[in-house]
Formats: C-alpha cells, sequence, structure tokens
C-alpha cells in the first residue's frame, strides 16, 4: 500500500490545483501576452521599415534631378510670382517687338489647384493678367512665339479677336503664370488620426 494517507492525496491534488491556478495559469497569460505585443511590434516594425523604404526611393528619386534640372524647373514654375515683374516683362516683350500695348493688367494669385502627378499633386497657384492691343494677324502670330518661348510658364487663358476698319485686330489676351503652392506638415502623433 501507499506510504501516504487519502486525505495526504487528496491535500497534495488540492496543491497541484492551486499551483495550476495561481502561478502556472497567470505566467502562461503573461507569456502569450507578452507573444502578442511581440508579433504587434514585430507587424509595425515591417510597416516602419516599408515606410523607410519608400521614403529612401523617393529622397533618391530627389537626388537624381540635376542641379541644371532643377534650376530649370525652380525657374519655369517658380517658388512664388511677383506680379510687377512679370507685368514688366510683357512690357518689355511689346517693347522689343515694337506693338502697342493699349492695357495691361494683373489679377493676383487665384487659389491653389491640386495637380495630380505633377510636383507630387502639390498644388499650382494661377497668377493672372490681362492685356489688350491691336496688331495684325501675323503680328499676333509673333507675340505668342515670343510668349511661349518665355523663361517661365505664360498659359493664355482666354484670347478674343476683334477685327477693325483699319486692317488690325483688336485683341483682348488673359493670361495666366503660375508658382507652388507651399505646403505645411504637420507633425501627428502615432496613434492619432491626421487633420
Amino acid at each position: 500500500m501507499s506510504n501516504y494517507s487519502l486525505f495526504t492525496q487528496l491535500g497534495m491534488i488540492g496543491v497541484a490545483v492551486a499551483i495550476l491556478f495561481v502561478y502556472i495559469k497567470p505566467t502562461y497569460t503573461a507569456i502569450q501576452t507578452t507573444l502578442d505585443t511581440t508579433q504587434t511590434y514585430l507587424e509595425e516594425a515591417d510597416k516602419v521599415k516599408k515606410v523607410d523604404d519608400l521614403l529612401t526611393e523617393k529622397v533618391s528619386k530627389v537626388d537624381a534631378v540635376s542641379a541644371a534640372d532643377m534650376a530649370a524647373l525652380k525657374r519655369y514654375v517658380p517658388d512664388s510670382v511677383d506680379d510687377v515683374l512679370v507685368m514688366k516683362d510683357l512690357q518689355a516683350i511689346f517693347a522689343a517687338l515694337a506693338f502697342p500695348l493699349e492695357g495691361l493688367t494683373a489679377g493676383g494669385a487665384g487659389a491653389a489647384t491640386a495637380q495630380p502627378g505633377v510636383l507630387g499633386g502639390a498644388g499650382l497657384v494661377p497668377h493672372t493678367f490681362s492685356l489688350s492691343t491691336k496688331v495684325s494677324y501675323d503680328d499676333l502670330k509673333t507675340l505668342l512665339k515670343v510668349l511661349e518661348a518665355n523663361n517661365y510658364l505664360l498659359q493664355v487663358n482666354s484670347l478674343s479677336l476683334a477685327p477693325s476698319d483699319s486692317g488690325l485686330i483688336g485683341v483682348s489676351m488673359s493670361l495666366a503664370t503660375f508658382s507652388r503652392a507651399t505646403t505645411t506638415a504637420k507633425a501627428v502623433a502615432v496613434g492619432e488620426e491626421p487633420l
């Protein structure tokens, strides 16, 4: 027979069950929680690595742009536009071509518009100008060619022509040039939604 009595054996079973519920089960639960947290950290670290890789790829594309190309881009679509300088440029074009400039006004900067695929989706701010003149048809073609060959973008938004008895064409033209919209980045704390 056994050296232990029935009550001793039942007590030992009770102690074993108590150890199971008091020590082993909470320890197992803590280990499982730690494993779940570790898995979450690993998944988040993988997401961060993907974002870092994407950022590295984008930075390498920006760094691959030559200094000459970057200077040409900043000249063609600058960070800001001085309306007075554009008006002086337009007056200089008319003076160089010896065309009469009857009226020139600046409409100012408009609201930024998003341009998908252009400048990474950044908006462009239009700056509008209106001018009027009377020139011949050949002179109008020359004027449009000179405006097209300008150092910065001058887009013809509207063009209205009115023939006159003198053989000249009354021209009313609306032009626009563009600057890049400035963007401000806001820091977002971990777990918060961006504004």
